[in-house]
């Protein structure tokens, strides 16, 4: 569940674009001045799943062992 002060359209194209098909995006309350999104995780059609790397230096701060 994703609460915001505004509606995060942007954080869902960015989530399909990464997970295209694999996340199902539901508002349960849209605005005007809160915004709560049900995120789920969903099986693609075709019952696969394609891992996605991650880039390096896209994600700042954090440190593995």
């Amino acid at each position: 569940m994703l609460v915001n002060d505004h509606d995060p359209v942007p954080l869902s194209r960015q989530i399909e674009s990464v997970r295209q098909g694999q996340v199902a995006w539901e508002y349960i309350q849209r605005g005007p001045d809160i915004f709560r999104i049900r995120i789920r995780r969903i099986v693609p059609s075709n019952a696969s799943e394609i891992p996605v790397k991650a880039r390096q230096g896209a994600v700042t701060g954090i440190s593995r062992p």
